[in-house]
């Protein structure tokens, strides 16, 4: 933890690191280099133990000071790895940074002033991918970009109060993909979410491949409609169109996998 001012709430900044590369040194600097100070970060090493991985990420961490390094015994999946980061943390606020993503300096400072000022739970900001702003409009509800995979705010965008992680009970870790989806779906039930309207962080690739295989993700997305038909139901949306974007993906995972002669 570094020097803290009296009225500056604590903000515990979990970073999930799994295949870890480089990138991890680089998302950890960014949040150093916040010019906010009173910061904890928890990094939650989610490599198989004995892998070069996990050497990685042994070199990275002994690189800095003051963070708090947490390795699971096996390779549990993100979900996990985020709920053990929080179950660790204790931070009034909370973000999530991906281990390939990084934060601008004053990512942290706009958003804690944002949440202060604002009577709201989370706050979500502006984000930059190759290159390109990434900008989405101010919405009170979110629900249906994120049921039609659409662009919506990001797990490395959030900043949340404690007892909203609480309530939630965290991530779901039955899932293994759409994590993101799943927590804020169950989130838009129950809070509210503003927009700080500027790019405050940076989405990158660190060429790590961790996309299903056609059946695989098959199952992911019948679960992901399952669970959240309800709010499709309640909210009277089209159905037919969120079913076709979601299986449309499928479709291309299998025929990049050139599975798809297996299902006709």
């Amino acid at each position: 933890m570094y020097n803290t001012k009296n009225d500056e709430p604590l903000v515990s900044v979990i970073i999930p690191t799994y295949k870890t590369n480089n990138s991890l040194e680089e998302a950890i600097k960014s949040v150093k280099r916040q010019t906010y100070k009173n910061i904890e970060i928890i990094v939650v090493d989610d490599n198989f133990p004995d892998t070069k991985y996990r050497k990685t990420a042994e070199n990275i961490i002994a690189k800095f000071e003051n963070i708090k390094y947490i390795q699971h015994k096996n390779n549990k999946n993100g979900s996990v790895a985020r709920n053990t980061g929080f179950k660790n943390s204790a931070g009034e606020y909370i973000c999530y940074l991906d281990d390939d993503d990084f934060f601008y300096d004053d990512k942290i400072k706009k958003q804690v002033k944002f949440l202060k000022n604002k009577k709201i739970d989370a706050c979500t900001c502006f984000y930059k991918k190759d290159g390109k702003e990434i900008k989405f409009d101010d919405k009170k509800d979110y629900k249906y970009e994120i049921l039609m995979n659409n662009i919506t705010p990001q797990t490395s965008s959030l900043m949340l109060k404690r007892n909203c992680v609480i309530e939630l009970n965290g991530f779901d870790e039955s899932y293994t993909r759409h994590q993101d989806y799943e927590f804020l779906l169950r989130f838009l039930e129950k809070f509210k979410l503003g927009l700080v309207p500027e790019v405050l962080y940076e989405r990158r690739n660190n060429g790590v491949d961790n996309n299903p295989n056609g059946d695989n993700l098959k199952k992911i997305k019948d679960k992901f409609l399952n669970d959240f038909n309800y709010i499709i139901i309640k909210e009277k949306y089209n159905s037919k169109k969120i079913y076709a974007q979601n299986y449309a993906v499928v479709i291309y995972a299998y025929l990049k996998n050139k599975q798809i002669k297996k299902r006709i």
